[in-house]
């Protein structure tokens, strides 16, 4: 299992897509099932917000958090704590 860390600087496959701000938990199976990724501290503006992105989307864990999916993906997901 990946260890994901607090303020790690997550990469879209195009480029910085901003930190990770915390970790969503599936309790039963006691297992990280998304990501919150957000603007950098004291970044904000037009489409900064807080999105979940499902660890499936994650493809590497290093330096920082690499992930399999672009920006504009990224950009297309609701924000967090949309609910439709």
């Amino acid at each position: 299992m990946a260890e994901f860390t607090l303020g790690a600087r997550a990469s879209c496959s195009d480029g910085f897509c901003g930190v990770v701000s915390r970790t969503i938990l599936d309790p039963a199976a006691r297992t990280v099932t998304h990501l919150v990724i957000g603007p950098r501290h004291g970044e904000g503006g037009r489409g900064r917000r807080q999105v979940a992105i499902p660890v499936s989307a994650v493809a590497s864990v290093g330096a920082g958090i690499r992930l399999n999916i672009t920006k504009e993906q990224v950009e297309d997901l609701p924000p967090l704590g949309h609910t439709g």
